[in-house]
């Protein structure tokens, strides 16, 4: 099986920052997105909906601080692009949105014109968020310094 980040175009701007693909735990969603693409001239079909969701993650270290707090680095924030969501479930969206982590399973027997991904935001605490998409892409990562305050 392919590593999920050789399916996700863009992926490269995460594993330049973290050395390979991270595990989005305990990340925080920050913003969603969800646009409609209008149908071109021409076309039958409108072009589907799409979901921006931006999130910030970073690595855990085994450091402790003297406050007691695991050390964190590479604070980034993620905007991926969903493109082409069906069957979206979304709720709980609020003041703060942790997750336990970012589910994404590429989908067996898919057809070229169907959704290929399975997407689940795994609730820690606020938003759940469940769909499917025919691809995704990470539009931005931006690194920020390692001060970020956690409160």
């Amino acid at each position: 099986m392919q590593p999920i980040e050789s399916l996700i175009k863009g992926s490269e701007k995460l594993l330049a920052i973290f050395g390979r693909w991270p595990s989005f735990h305990d990340a925080e969603v920050m913003e969603i997105r969800l646009t409609r693409k209008p149908k071109g001239r021409g076309e039958k079909h409108d072009r589907g909906v799409e979901l921006f969701a931006r999130i910030h993650t970073w690595d855990m270290t085994n450091e402790v601080d003297s406050r007691g707090y695991y050390v964190l680095k590479n604070h980034t924030f993620v905007t991926f692009r969903f493109s082409s969501v069906e069957e979206l479930k979304l709720e709980g969206f609020n003041h703060q949105n942790v997750i336990f982590g970012l589910t994404i399973q590429p989908k067996e027997n898919s057809d070229s014109g169907s959704s290929k991904f399975h997407i689940e935001f795994d609730p820690s605490f606020g938003v759940d968020a469940i769909f499917d998409c025919s691809a995704i892409e990470v539009a931005d990562a931006t690194a920020m310094t390692d001060n970020i305050s956690e409160d």
